[in-house]
């Protein structure tokens, strides 16, 4: 999710991985590497045709020194604009992730050691949002968050997921694997959902870094009890740190929609503001 402040060569790296320097986390995906203090706010736009919505999802991340402990908290938050009717606020489910990350290199050749880090874990939707159940605020914002449906569908969550990354800063690989993830209603529906994703990205220059990102979420009971369909998406985002700063901007298209365009847009835009306290370089 950072890199050192000092630029790092594109070159190999034969005892482990750059000091100081984190896989990017995705917009779409989680990442196995953060850095011990990270949060901010990401501001999402998806202009559908009965409506717009507006998100503003709260994100912050500790993790123990060398990073094998990983606690990831998101918050959503949103409002709904529809065409006709009220405009309505939405708060999503309190969802926490807890992950096991370890560090590691795969060995190629002699000499050429290539940077990796996997880790283990699972988010867990915490149903405060099931009291008041969802709205128009939900329903226009959730089709760019549909990644991350243990916080904010209204509905008890728990989501296993295995993440695996590699490469080093000028070319670099990340994947993600959900395992069946139950969802739970109020009304007793039940959901398993298998989500995957994969990001391919580059960081040039130590204050930049870009990635294309493609995922999907596969319902294997009620295809429609969350979704119409099973999903397929892509995206294309940017990342720059500044110091402690970090800001970043992601434009999601989806190859198969969720729902349609009623509630889902061709495209959807988000910017993300926040900070990143580094570890301190070896």
């Amino acid at each position: 999710m950072l890199f050192s402040s000092v630029c790092i060569p594109p070159t190999s790296y034969a005892d482990g991985p750059p000091p100081g320097w984190y896989f990017p986390k995705p917009f779409t995906m989680s990442s196995p590497m953060s850095p011990p203090r990270s949060g901010g706010i990401e501001l999402g736009m998806n202009f559908a045709d009965s409506g717009m919505g507006f998100a503003f999802p709260l994100q912050s991340t500790v993790s123990v020194a060398n990073n094998k402990f990983i606690i990831d908290f998101t918050w959503p938050l949103a409002v709904g604009v529809p065409k006709s009717g009220s405009a309505k606020f939405y708060g999503g489910n309190p969802r926490l992730s807890f992950l096991g990350s370890w560090r590691f290199t795969i060995p190629f050749a002699e000499g050429f050691n290539m940077p990796a880090a996997w880790s283990v874990g699972a988010d867990l939707g915490i149903p405060l949002a099931g009291i008041w159940g969802g709205n128009v605020g939900m329903a226009l914002s959730y089709p760019m968050y549909l990644h991350d449906y243990a916080a904010w569908l209204p509905e008890f969550g728990l989501k296993p997921k295995a993440l695996l990354a590699m490469g080093e800063p000028m070319f670099f690989a990340e994947f993600e694997l959900s395992l069946p993830g139950l969802l739970v209603s109020m009304n007793q529906q039940v959901a398993l959902l298998i989500g995957w994703g994969l990001a391919l990205g580059t960081q040039p220059l130590d204050w930049f870094s870009m990635m294309f990102e493609i995922g999907g979420l596969h319902n294997i009971m009620d295809r429609k009890v969350f979704v119409n369909a099973n999903p397929v998406w892509g995206a294309t985002s940017f990342r720059f740190y500044l110091g402690k700063f970090s800001t970043g901007l992601n434009i999601r298209f989806p190859f198969v929609k969720a729902y349609g365009s009623e509630i889902e847009a061709p495209a959807s835009v988000s910017i993300f503001i926040g900070y990143e306290m580094r570890r301190a370089k070896n």
